[in-house]
């Protein structure tokens, strides 16, 4: 859908990991929480050396937050995705 396709061209934007976090605190369709994921991933790793030892912390923080909030029910993919997505902060 349109915020898929918004979450995908917003791969190399500096605002992206900004971006990710309100995606993934608001939506709750999980194609776009899919994308978030990936894009809060890729922006954080990208960006790790740079950010403040408090932002990094923040970021380990939302991504096993998000792990823990997901319902039994959430589709493998997803599941699957976010808690690589937290071994690899």
């Amino acid at each position: 859908g349109p915020a898929t396709r918004a979450l995908l061209a917003l791969r190399e934007d500096a605002r992206g990991l900004e971006v990710a976090r309100d995606v993934l605190s608001r939506s709750r369709d999980d194609e776009a929480r899919f994308h978030a994921v990936a894009l809060f991933r890729d922006g954080a790793l990208r960006r790790w050396a740079e950010l403040a030892p408090g932002d990094r912390t923040g970021c380990a923080d939302l991504a096993l937050a998000f792990c823990a909030a997901l319902p039994p029910d959430a589709p493998p993919f997803l599941a699957a995705f976010a808690a690589r997505w937290f071994a690899a902060l």
